[in-house]
């Protein structure tokens, strides 16, 4: 506390998690904000010299960490291995097993008919892939995917020979995870698995695409409501039998620590974790360290361990939702008999508009009317479904009252996903409108504040919003696609300034791909769809393209009675 070290970087931690930020997306390929890193780094060094050097070693030790991960990374696509590896986690997905193999330094995973053991050791012959790369402009890249979490490809195992036992750092995971299973027997398990401990592959696959387009999928991410219920029951505990402080504080830390683990070492988690601890530290040792510090704190240590958490959509929405509540705890402080309601409402819109261009890249479809579900969903899951989901697991004699709730949710979720007259689709931002639309919401944000509105500055805001929605009437050219979908292929044709767009056949259905493809590219309509024949890799997601898109024409040859019943049946011209 007496260190210049620590003069310098009080309320300076926020600019040190800037610097990461700008240069994470540097080495990403945005080498357009190199400028603006430069020019920053030297306004620094003008204003603040010493901070500057603080700035540089922290970044030289980010990048570091990257290269060494990235050394460790093969190119190569294909490789012959032949070597005992160890079993290191388990997902039980629906009809296989997704095992995780501790492979080198590194990661493999290897999908299975048949579960293996956790922590044994197997003798394995087989082939790793590196997985594939995006299948169209801005799509979901699998082979950066496995990357960032440390995944060196893909086992396409031969032969398997157990050889001895072993352990894993999974085992609590997998112990509760066994332990739900044995002991819960609806279908409602899968929520509880996924509120309890943040396992969603048992989670109901139709209704978990109902949550997300209504946009509460953040309410089945554990954050800190989880760690602050616990800790608060722990604290409860330990007050009634009078420990002193400091043992409060080593038993309560200790017992958030084995909750992370049996997680499964989520990213949520350590986020509320690390905060708990600093604000202890903060409280013990009397650094005055803001809200703001803590957070950004939390950042660097989370970064500086491993950078590639950055490139995680996980890390991106839970750093980014909490960073914006603390940045605007002024805004969201209500008073009045409603004020839970009201500042329940401005987080919602709050959590919505910061993460606006993440959400994009990970569906483009924006519903509007979230912010209402939110209001209604997030007490009814904070204070209902969240608590009741640890009491099931701790008196599974509850399952059938947690049931009928599930059965609600469930049935109410699926109705509110199908209205869809307040979805709006964004195209694929690039890092410039980023940029933009997170300088115009700061200074509204900043007006606000100040109980003030500047009208330039929220029409602006509109403006953008408007330009984004309506991206492909600025588009100049006239472009040619050749989709590579994963059944099937397509041909997409657009003529300059939204004037007319074509489809070649559809794909396979169920592969959701060419849809995202034309909402990345800010289609709302089709003029005309051209079906070759009547193959489902062929005409398998024209349903789907006709309730998300307006199709005008549909043309297919006189045979093709299977595509004909499709347009007859959603009053398609054909």
């Amino acid at each position: 506390k007496n260190t210049l070290l620590f003069d310098i970087l009080k309320n300076n931690y926020f600019i040190i998690v800037i610097f990461f930020i700008i240069n994470l997306l540097i080495y990403k390929g945005h080498y357009i904000l190199i400028i603006l890193d430069l020019l920053y780094l030297i306004y620094i060094f003008i204003t603040h010299k010493k901070l500057g050097i603080v700035i540089i070693i922290l970044n030289i030790i980010l990048f570091l960490n990257l290269f060494t991960r990235d050394i460790k990374y093969k190119k190569s696509y294909k490789e012959e291995i032949e070597e005992l590896l160890k079993v290191k986690k388990i997902n039980k997905l629906d009809k296989s097993y997704q095992v995780y193999f501790k492979y080198r330094s590194t990661t493999i995973i290897a999908y299975m008919d048949t579960p293996l053991k956790l922590g044994s050791f197997y003798y394995i012959k087989g082939t790793t892939t590196i997985g594939d790369t995006s299948h169209f402009e801005n799509g979901f890249n699998y082979r950066e995917y496995l990357k960032n979490k440390n995944i060196q490809g893909i086992l396409e195992i031969d032969s398997c020979e157990y050889k001895k036992n072993g352990i894993s750092i999974y085992l609590l995971n997998d112990l509760i995870n066994k332990y739900i299973e044995k002991k819960l027997e609806t279908k409602s398990k899968g929520m509880v698995k996924a509120l309890t401990i943040g396992d969603k592959f048992d989670f109901d696959d139709s209704l978990y695409d109902s949550i997300g387009k209504i946009g509460i999928s953040h309410l089945f991410v554990i954050s800190g409501l989880h760690v602050n219920m616990i800790s608060s029951l722990i604290l409860f505990i330990l007050n009634k039998i009078k420990l002193k402080e400091k043992y409060k504080n080593i038993i309560s830390i200790f017992i958030l620590f084995l909750y992370y683990v049996i997680c499964g070492y989520l990213i949520s988690v350590l986020r509320v974790i690390v905060s708990y601890i600093l604000k202890i530290v903060n409280k013990v040792y009397n650094y005055d360290f803001s809200n703001k510090d803590i957070i950004a704190i939390n950042i660097i240590l989370v970064l500086l361990i491993n950078p590639y958490q950055a490139f995680q959509y996980s890390f991106l929405l839970s750093y980014t939702i909490s960073t914006s509540i603390i940045l605007c705890n002024k805004i969201l402080e209500s008073k009045g008999i409603l004020k839970n309601i009201k500042t329940g409402l401005k987080i919602s819109i709050l959590s919505i508009l910061v993460t606006i261009p993440i959400i994009i890249k990970i569906n483009p479809t924006i519903n509007l009317l979230s912010i209402v579900y939110n209001i209604i969903y997030i007490p009814f899951v904070s204070y209902i479904m969240l608590p009741f989901s640890f009491i099931v697991i701790v008196f599974p004699i509850t399952e059938n009252i947690y049931n009928l709730l599930y059965i609600l949710f469930s049935n109410v979720t699926t109705y509110l996903s199908n209205i869809r007259i307040f979805n709006i689709s964004l195209s694929f931002p690039s890092i410039s409108l980023v940029i933009v639309y997170y300088f115009i919401l700061f200074k509204n944000i900043t007006f606000l504040e100040l109980k003030k509105i500047n009208y330039k500055y929220l029409c602006l805001f509109v403006i953008l919003i408007a330009f984004w929605n309506n991206s492909a009437f600025f588009n100049i050219n006239n472009d040619v696609y050749f989709l590579d979908l994963p059944k099937g292929e397509s041909t997409f044709i657009s003529k300059s300034f939204n004037r007319e767009n074509i489809l070649i056949d559809t794909g396979e259905n169920g592969y959701d791909d060419i849809i995202t493809f034309l909402k990345y590219k800010g289609i709302k309509r089709i003029d005309k769809i051209f079906i070759s024949h009547s193959d489902s890799d062929h005409n398998g997601m024209l349903d789907e393209i006709i309730n998300e898109f307006k199709v005008k024409t549909i043309y297919i040859n006189p045979y093709d009675d299977v595509t004909r019943n499709i347009a007859r049946n959603k009053n398609t011209k054909y």
